[in-house]
């Protein structure tokens, strides 16, 4: 698990999870979802993915603007994700594609319906594959803060350091209340029981 603050903003966890079904088994009971749900027969997870599953484009984060995107050139992100019938894994790449049935659940990312429920904010939740595994714990274990070069008018090298540290107000909180910014742990294993 590791926390980070989003553009030295908000706080999100990246975290592996280990559970006691295999794929297949998750795939069949439709473990993590990446449709939007019928406003009738699930109106709270409706409501949920809506106000925070809808991935829209911004250009610093992910490209292009979507107005100068079409179905055939995707974000950075990957959206718009293809349509599907079924949960699968395409041969040589990194992620598996979610079902996904019409044209609006293209923008929605990925979701485990219980974890949404409980968190009421924006997760993604993916299977893995093993290459996309390596790729995904590489990136978060060797990911340095962001950096930048600060001019100070000063030679108190310590005082420089202190002036020139961005951190934001979330992150100072989160520090102050002696929480870790990494935390490692293999007690995160969920049971078999814990499934939709």
């Amino acid at each position: 698990m590791r926390f980070e603050f989003q553009l030295r903003q908000a706080i999100h966890t990246h975290m592996l999870l280990w559970v006691g079904r295999s794929i297949p088994d998750l795939i069949r009971h439709n473990y993590i979802r990446g449709d939007i749900p019928d406003p009738l027969k699930e109106k709270q997870l409706y409501d949920l993915v809506i106000a925070h599953q809808i991935h829209t484009c911004q250009v610093h984060l992910c490209g292009k603007p979507r107005r100068y995107n079409n179905v055939n050139d995707p974000c950075q992100k990957g959206f718009p994700q293809p349509l599907s019938a079924t949960c699968y894994h395409p041969p040589g790449e990194l992620r598996y594609r979610y079902a996904r049935f019409k044209p609006d659940d293209q923008y929605v990312v990925s979701y485990n319906l219980q974890f949404l429920l409980i968190w009421k904010a924006h997760i993604n939740v993916q299977y893995v594959t093993s290459e996309g595994l390596t790729k995904y714990v590489t990136k978060y274990v060797s990911k340095s803060e962001p950096t930048s070069i600060v001019n100070l008018p000063t030679e108190d090298r310590i005082k420089t350091h202190i002036q020139a540290r961005r951190i934001g107000a979330m992150e100072i909180m989160y520090l102050l209340n002696s929480k870790p910014i990494i935390k490692l742990s293999s007690g995160g294993y969920l049971p078999a029981q814990f499934h939709a």
